[in-house]
């Protein structure tokens, strides 16, 4: 999945929970963004290196 994608399912995610009242806050939004951040750069970190 490209960078733009990625960001693309993670702002409709945000957008979909903020709708069904899962995140109530604006520091469970940021909280919430800097996870799924997180997350994809440790799954970058791990990739094996090609070249």
């Amino acid at each position: 999945m490209g960078e733009q994608e990625f960001y693309k399912r993670m702002l409709k995610k945000i957008i979909d929970d903020t709708e069904k009242n899962r995140i109530s806050s604006q520091e469970e939004m940021v909280q919430t963004l800097i996870n799924e951040l997180s997350e994809q750069l440790d799954k970058r970190k791990s990739r094996p290196v090609t070249n």
